[in-house]
């Protein structure tokens, strides 16, 4: 459970959240507050009782979500109040994200600015009309107390019902003209001839993009942009490939020294591994100390694509310890993983991860010193008082500074981050978000696989993570999949709501990323199959983008289209992303249009605003450097693939099996190969080179 979870249980009488599974709601559900879940139960009350309805969006490891709590939602009085007026549901924005965008995305267009917790006021019929953010209990200067605002929405909603109305109104139209604001006109390619990506993406639009990213970076830091400062992993993709298609060292050293840093802040967990969300810095020291699977996963992806550029020894033991991290502390018995830790424990945001100086001297004794001069630890702390462990120095320059060698420092340092873990796990742990949800860990998975990918053959642990990921896709398809649909969250062995754009094009790249790794026909076959559902069923009107849910979904007032690359990538940037992918290894030239027409669409918006569309990027970037198929037939195929995939060349998709045939399902590998032979096959477009024996042969 999450923190703080616990300490409602049994207090009081329980609101309407007590049979909820989610740590959040859980959080809530002895609330004096009278706290319904989203649904029909509480959607009839306002409109029966003509209410207004209050809806209170956040996470369980928000830091001021549990502020605000203790503020305002456990005060009696202030609960009274709103029982009284309002009809007052709350929402886990991870188990119901659409509802989550919805709502924000009116928040932001009201006040310019939104975060969580979200609390954002509806009519009975559920259009929102006014909200904000946090509120504090009492009125500070430029912002009105939580009762303040509680007293004059009731009193705009009975006294000014019809601006109300009419505010509801215009803020729903402008709602739903956000979905066109990022995309520009542009034709549907509906023939194979169109499907040249020369003819609608600018060649020049790769270096555009960069010059756009480029301009934010912080040269000395890494990253972009100042405090707050997050890891922008789509943004770091993109000037990796970007940097090896056109030989522009800049975007390459961008990237790697973003990579570099943030291993060596405190924003990484130097004891335990893996990453928090993110710095309130601008050097990567200080972190919000939430640990989220998905910050993770795709940093895993990201350090294991900076590994086939470049194999250091650094991003080799973040990428283990990043997998040590997510299997040990949220790896589930099912294969599955866990979503959220929380920042704070014992109600202090980041004690779980902070030392003070006696501490660590009190542990490692005569080696505490040495430690400390590595680790930054000070007498009086280096952030609020206590010390958060990171690194200025590597290795070899530490030792060089000490007069040790390498090998010695790193045998030293090992040690004592092992005493120092110890130590730690009999401290009391942040609270556990045990939520299994759909896209983090297809995001996972494929992270996992890229990992193996990359290390094959040079870490010992790269054919378990491949196992890991095949483990964790065969739990979502085995406990989320209802028939032909997909299901978000399993938690405490309940399959919970219907999964949204995110969840399936995420799915579906990891299905593909599979199929990748081992060459088996079924992970294909339903990357395939799940594609042809979400084009039935999230294709907007003009067949172009997908809307964030399902046609069938009742319960939201507005189907939105997400074209931004927030903490995740876009549902719409990935499922672009896999058509192009799908539709050239099953032939489908239907679905390599289809992408092509979202990139086209997305072109000027991406050159202007690079930073915020990092995951478009990568897929135009890609589209206009020169994209192969290599498909390997024959005995050895299994071995050779890898061999390639240990290189980075993005872009590139591979097929693989041990003999062909007519009968073969897939085009590229029809009528392939030689009896006892592996040969490889690397083609563009469909039209292949002459075939080669060995990879070596192959590599361009």
């Amino acid at each position: 459970m999450a923190a703080d979870s616990s300490s409602h249980s049994g207090k009081g009488k329980p609101n309407h959240l007590a049979s909820e599974t989610s740590p959040y709601l859980q959080q809530h559900a002895y609330n004096p507050v009278e706290w319904y879940p989203w649904g029909t139960e509480a959607l009839d009350k306002a409109r029966a009782e003509d209410k207004p309805i209050l809806v209170s969006i956040g996470y369980s490891a928000c830091h001021w979500c549990h502020v605000m709590e203790r503020e305002s939602f456990e005060d009696p009085v202030v609960a009274a109040v709103m029982n009284e007026r309002f009809v007052n549901i709350k929402i886990d924005r991870e188990e119901r994200p659409d509802l989550d965008q919805l709502y924000m995305n009116a928040v932001q267009v009201m006040t310019g600015s939104g975060g969580w917790p979200l609390n954002v006021f509806l009519t009975p019929d559920a259009r929102p009309f006014t909200g904000g953010t946090y509120f504090p209990p009492q009125d500070l200067s430029g912002r009105p107390s939580w009762p303040t605002v509680l007293r004059r929405v009731h009193e705009t909603f009975v006294q000014k019902r019809t601006h109300v109305e009419e505010q509801a109104n215009l803020l729903l139209d402008h709602l739903r003209n956000l979905d066109t604001r990022f995309t520009g006109p542009v034709e549907r390619l509906d023939t194979p001839g169109d499907s040249d990506s020369s003819d609608f993406l600018p060649a020049d639009l790769p270096d555009r993009i960069a010059e756009t990213m480029l301009k934010q970076a912080d040269r000395h830091y890494g990253g972009f942009g100042a405090a707050p400062k997050f890891p922008g992993v789509m943004n770091l993709r993109f000037l990796l490939r970007q940097g090896h298609a056109s030989g522009k060292v800049e975007a390459t050293e961008h990237a790697m020294l973003s990579l570099e840093c943030m291993g060596a802040g405190g924003i990484y967990d130097h004891l335990g591994g893996g990453f928090a969300r993110y710095s309130t810095d601008a050097h990567w020291l200080a972190p919000h100390f939430e640990k989220m699977l998905y910050d993770n996963a795709l940093l895993l992806a990201v350090y294991a694509e900076a590994c086939q550029v470049e194999s250091r020894p650094r991003f080799v033991q973040i990428i283990d310890e990043t997998i040590g991290f997510v299997q040990r502390e949220l790896g589930s018995p099912e294969g599955a993983f866990y979503a959220t830790l929380d920042a704070d424990s014992e109600g202090v945001e980041g004690k779980f991860y902070t030392w003070s100086a006696d501490e660590i001297r009190a542990v490692l004794g005569d080696q505490s010193d040495r430690f400390s001069r590595f680790y930054g630890v000070r007498e009086g702390g280096n952030w609020e008082g206590v010390n958060i462990l990171h690194r200025s120095l590597s290795i070899e320059e530490f030792a060089r500074q000490e007069g040790l060698s390498a090998e010695v420092w790193e045998q030293d340092r090992r040690l004592a981050c092992e005493q120092l873990f110890e130590h730690r796990s009999h401290r009391i742990r942040p609270g556990l978000d045990d939520k299994i949800i759909l896209s983090w860990n297809a995001m996972m998975a494929s992270g996992l696989y890229r990992a193996a990918a990359a290390l094959d053959g040079i870490h010992p642990k790269a054919d378990a993570w491949r196992f890991a990921a095949d483990r964790c896709l065969d739990f979502l398809g085995k406990s989320l999949r209802q028939g032909d649909r997909m299901l978000r969250v399993w938690q405490q062995g309940r399959p919970r709501f219907d999964a949204v754009l995110d969840d399936y094009a995420t799915y579906i790249a990891a299905l593909t990323d599979r199929y990748e790794s081992g060459f088996e026909d079924l992970p294909l076959e339903e990357a395939v199959f799940w594609t042809e559902h979400v084009l039935a069923q999230f294709s907007d009107e003009d067949e172009r983008y997908f809307h964030y849910t399902p046609q069938d979904q009742t319960d939201v007032v507005l189907r939105t289209i997400d074209h931004y690359d927030g903490a995740t990538p876009s549902g719409n940037a990935v499922m672009a992303d896999n058509l192009l992918r799908l539709g050239r290894m099953t032939g489908r030239q239907v679905w390599t249009n289809r992408g092509l027409t979202m990139l086209s669409g997305m072109a000027a918006t991406v050159s202007k605003y690079g930073t915020s569309f990092g995951a478009w990027a990568c897929s135009m970037q890609e589209e206009l450097s020169p994209r192969r198929e290599v498909a390997i037939v024959g005995p050895r195929y299994a071995a050779y693939a890898r061999t390639l995939q240990r290189r980075f060349i993005p872009g590139t998709i591979f097929m693989g099996m041990s003999l062909s045939s007519d009968k073969v399902t897939w085009p590229l590998l029809q009528n392939r190969g030689v009896d006892g032979e592996t040969l490889l096959y690397v083609c563009r477009d469909f039209a292949c080179e002459q075939p080669v024996a060995y990879p070596e042969q192959a590599i361009w």
